[in-house]
């Protein structure tokens, strides 16, 4: 395996579409890296830029600190699984696997040695003398997964692969690629919009948008430290509450006030210290898990409004919150009515907000100006 690094890469398509813009990131070896975006950030253009099927128009890329920018794709030595299966239809499961290995002159005993280890990690070997049209979708894709791995690739790159599989086979694809990852210690470039396969496979996530790097870092750093409020509100399910406010000092507190809601932020000082209070225009975020419903009553740093709507997720709900003064805020939580939470659309609720969980981001530029205090200590 290898270490692949892309440095200030640019791709423009004709002379309006710019794809990336001075895109660089670094995948490490035998590690899971992740490029995570929604469509139209660059992932699939970077993946064809590291396989070679796409010239950048600036930078370079790099595998174990050798330039191979200009290589074609035949030496590189990469492997590549699409969204889709791609599998040879007129060929036998067993010959999918092996036509990679014969273009290659392989000697057909260790032809059969490479394909049933292959075909033993995943599960397929009953599966050897089948052709494609008599496999069900998920067992194509294990199939067209196999044909990348029986090749001794200096990396795996992974367009999407589970994308089109029902949520329960992908469910069961998300533990498979990260066991077969550290099995055969892999280095793997996986191209992906869902944010909950980065988090529960990634090593490293490279959050991406409209062809700019925007984050790189392990899926606790995303998730609890986001770099500015696409991050914030991208990664999580569901994402974070983003809401307008304006920040004010009265005395050593420190105050969160919008047309909605008066609310405590423990910022550990730093509106003083930096001297964020006064006419600047910021934004509040706060993830719908880190909020607490309440029962009708009083209570402290609490925000009122009505529900709009309730979405049932069986030992979980999440609650659409309408506020007084404009704007919505996503709870989710495991109370409903049995604990006496109101849940009727139009019902008055309340909800309580931890001081410690609230992020702030700068409105003009988007960046975040202070993280939650229980992420920066430690995910107390």
């Amino acid at each position: 395996m290898a270490s692949i690094a892309t440095r200030g890469l640019r791709k423009t398509f004709g002379s309006r579409v710019v794809a990336l813009d001075d895109f660089g990131f670094e995948a490490a070896d035998e590690k899971m890296t992740f490029l995570l975006g929604p469509s139209g950030a660059g992932k699939t253009t970077t993946l064809r830029l590291l396989a070679g099927l796409e010239r950048p128009d600036e930078g370079c890329i790099e595998v174990d600190g050798r330039d191979i920018t200009g290589l074609p794709p035949r030496d590189r030595n990469f492997a590549m699984v699409y969204d889709k299966h791609s599998l040879y239809p007129h060929l036998s499961v067993f010959e999918n696997l092996a036509y990679p290995l014969r273009v290659r002159k392989m000697p057909e005993a260790a032809i059969r040695a490479k394909i049933a280890e292959v075909a033993e990690v995943l599960q397929i070997g009953r599966l050897l003398d089948r052709q494609p049209n008599q496999l069900s979708g998920g067992q194509m894709q294990r199939v067209a997964i196999g044909r990348a791995l029986v090749r001794d690739a200096n990396a795996f790159l992974l367009d999407e692969p589970i994308s089109h599989l029902d949520a329960k086979l992908r469910a069961h694809m998300r533990v498979e690629f990260k066991k077969l990852q550290r099995e055969f210690r892999a280095t793997i470039i996986f191209v992906s919009h869902d944010q909950l396969e980065a988090l529960t496979m990634a090593d490293q996530i490279v959050v991406m948008d409209k062809g700019v790097k925007l984050q790189t870092g392990t899926p606790t750093d995303i998730y609890y430290r986001p770099a500015n409020v696409f991050v914030a509100s991208f990664v999580g399910e569901p994402g974070m509450n983003i809401l307008p406010v304006n920040l004010l000092r009265e005395g050593q507190a420190t105050l969160l006030v919008s047309e909605s809601f008066r609310l405590a932020f423990d910022d550990g000082g730093a509106a003083s210290r930096d001297g964020f209070a006064g006419s600047r225009e910021w934004l509040m975020g706060i993830r719908p898990q880190d909020i607490e419903m309440l029962r009708p009553g009083a209570g402290e740093n609490v925000v009122e409004g009505r529900i709009f709507g309730v979405e049932e997720l069986g030992s979980e709900r999440i609650y659409d919150i309408e506020l007084g003064g404009g704007g919505m805020l996503r709870v989710r939580t495991g109370l409903g009515p049995a604990d006496g939470i109101p849940s009727g659309i139009g019902d008055p609720a309340r909800c309580r907000v931890d001081p410690r969980r609230i992020y702030l981001f700068d409105r003009a530029n988007g960046r975040t100006a202070v993280q939650a205090r229980f992420a920066v200590a430690g995910l107390n």
